[in-house]
């Protein structure tokens, strides 16, 4: 007999039932609330990661840039790419977790701030950004 197979169902089939309604309102009162919890002065990082857990990171990153904030956290390099192509250059945004060796050269290009974990990766992203004329932001 053979293996069952599952009929492949198309995105629009699949999607067709389910939304998600994001209030634009509830988010800003809530990051609004969240800054009175902070002393004057303090920076903080607006964390965006997992596509700002469902919600989706460059729209809700755009809406609270537009609210003041510039410093941004995501997860990994593809999340933070997809910050830095939406938001103005004066946003930073900084990578959680590692950077990998084969990603770098795209992050240093981007201006992306790195968490180093070890000093050879600390080395490496030196190195390529010496070699690509940059300065690594760690």
């Amino acid at each position: 007999m053979p293996p069952r197979r599952m009929q492949m169902l198309s995105y629009e089939l699949a999607t067709a039932r389910t939304w998600a309604e994001i209030d634009v309102d509830d988010i800003l009162f809530n990051y609004r609330n969240a800054l009175k919890e902070l002393a004057p002065g303090v920076k903080h990082f607006t964390v965006l990661k997992a596509n700002a857990y469902g919600l989706g990171a460059a729209p809700i990153a755009k809406i609270l840039y537009e609210e003041g904030a510039r410093l941004f956290a995501v997860a990994c390099v593809r999340e933070a790419v997809e910050l830095a192509n939406v938001l103005p250059k004066d946003a930073d945004i900084l990578i959680m977790g590692e950077t990998m060796p084969k990603e770098m050269e795209l992050s240093l290009t981007k201006g992306i701030l790195s968490t180093v974990f070890t000093y050879d990766t600390a080395r490496l992203l030196s190195e390529t950004a010496s070699r690509l004329g940059l300065t690594a932001r760690i």
